[in-house]
């Protein structure tokens, strides 16, 4: 989705479809923070929908496959990720000025890699793995706190990181 005035790109929203290697749906309960924002649900039928705001972009994450009833019959899991960018500079900061230039691949990979080796790095998710194994006390109220976004806000980005 573009907006536009002028043919000066105002905002863009961008994403790539992902097969994960488990069900979709556990991935996006596990999402908790980018950057120190929150992850909210968002409750759209069918599937399930995880949006992170920041002043100038959004991440969104839901169920692809459950978004479009002829996708269900799909033998695999599809996950989506997009990023909504709702200023020009961060578009400017990837070399997107004009319409112009999301027809120069290069532009488009920087897109990709932005989406991918930026921002998605910075997701504070929660290793669905943990909550199976065998905790004495002290770890159950460990493992407690860290499936809580609160949690994890309340701390310093000093100390999140």
């Amino acid at each position: 989705m573009l907006f536009l005035i002028y043919n000066q790109i105002l905002g863009v929203e961008f994403g790539v479809n992902i097969i994960p290697p488990i069900v979709t749906n556990e991935i996006l309960r596990r999402l908790l923070m980018h950057e120190g924002s929150i992850f909210r649900d968002m409750y759209l039928r069918p599937g399930k929908y995880k949006v992170c705001d920041h002043h100038d972009y959004t991440l969104k994450g839901y169920n692809k496959r459950a978004q479009n009833i002829s996708e269900l019959s799909m033998s695999h899991e599809l996950m989506r990720f997009e990023f909504s960018v709702e200023r020009a500079w961060p578009l400017n900061k990837i070399g997107i000025y004009t319409l112009a230039n999301l027809k120069e691949g290069r532009v488009l990979i920087r897109l990709i890699k932005e989406l991918v080796d930026v921002q998605w790095p910075k997701i504070l998710f929660f290793e669905p793995k943990v909550e199976n194994l065998s905790l004495d006390s002290k770890d159950r109220v460990r493992v407690s706190n860290w499936t809580n976004p609160n949690y994890w806000h309340k701390l310093s980005h000093r100390v999140r990181s």
